[in-house]
């Protein structure tokens, strides 16, 4: 087993808030760049996308504004090439003309690290309580 350095988890967690800055701001090129090619999300409704339904469908979405996109929670388990982050996400979420909806999820991201670069593969959320 090889421990993983605080240098890959102080990148995986920057990615991490990257990422979830870039949803938010609806920054294509950033999510084109960082989510990796096998890219999957599971969505707290059991919705799965690819990497293109997931920017083009979620992210890229006019019909949809997220005033708050935070995490929070954060914690990294670092095995080899392969990251675990799990978090507490807290959404404010606007759809089409219905009125904001406040969430909290619970998500679980697998990151991997090819040529000396991390990348998001996969991330499921779950819907928490209030």
């Amino acid at each position: 087993m090889q421990t993983a350095s605080n240098t890959d988890q102080a990148q995986v967690l920057q990615l991490h808030s990257q990422l979830l800055v870039a949803v938010a701001a609806r920054d294509e090129a950033t999510l084109e760049k960082r989510l990796n090619s096998g890219f999957v999300f599971t969505s707290a409704n059991a919705e799965v996308l690819t990497k293109a339904g997931f920017i083009k469908g979620f992210a890229m979405n006019s019909a949809i504004q997220l005033p708050v996109f935070a995490g929070s929670e954060q914690r990294v388990t670092i095995e080899g090439g392969t990251a675990v982050v799990t978090a507490v996400l807290h959404i404010s979420i606007i759809s089409g003309k219905m009125p904001a909806r406040e969430l909290w999820e619970r998500i679980t991201e697998t990151y991997v690290k090819e040529q000396g670069q991390w990348s998001l593969l996969a991330s499921h959320a779950t819907y928490r309580p209030l």
